[in-house]
């Protein structure tokens, strides 16, 4: 026979364990969803920069020594100036941040491609892209949009570019991403 001090004790128990479950399950999914935030951004900087070395290739391995940007994302999945096919990137990648929309391509006045960067308006994560792309935007939110994957081709001499090969990629390697004023 039951006590009538003790009838519902054992409910209330169980209740504060779905309780606790319940609340520990909402943490573990916001870790979750943070991690997953997180390796979307390092996808966005990882095919950010393929697409920035990608233009850089293309320009510094002009035939003939005439030095050009591609003019769209195809030019640079299958340069046709060679005889043999040459691949600056390997396929069109799609934004991680925004998977129905394709990266937005930046041109120069010409109409040739000099970068990308992604249409999504969410806040950026990491500081430390941040900082590296640029001080003044450190005291400020930043969203994906905000950061360019541009390669500037450097103006040099013209015997000096058919003799370097790499001629334009050292400002690439120095700054990694550049700013829309």
């Amino acid at each position: 026979m039951v006590r009538r001090d003790e009838s519902g004790l054992a409910y209330l128990a169980v209740l504060f364990l779905v309780a606790a479950i319940a609340i520990s399950m909402a943490v573990v999914g916001q870790n979750e969803d943070m991690l997953i935030k997180r390796e979307k951004e390092q996808d966005w900087l990882f095919i950010g920069k393929q697409y920035q070395r990608a233009i850089a290739s293309y320009y510094n391995q002009s035939p003939n020594g005439l030095k050009a940007l591609p003019n769209k994302v195809e030019d640079l999945l299958l340069d046709k100036r060679f005889i043999a096919p040459v691949r600056h990137l390997r396929k069109a990648y799609i934004d991680p941040l925004n998977p129905q929309q394709n990266w937005v391509l930046m041109t120069n006045s010409d109409n040739q491609m000099t970068g990308v960067y992604s249409a999504s308006q969410a806040a950026i994560l990491s500081n430390k892209i941040i900082a590296a792309y640029s001080a003044e935007l450190e005291n400020r939110a930043v969203s994906y949009v905000d950061i360019k994957f541009v390669f500037m081709p450097q103006e040099t001499n013209q015997t000096q570019e058919a003799d370097q090969p790499d001629a334009g990629f050292e400002q690439f390697e120095q700054s990694e991403f550049a700013a829309e004023e």
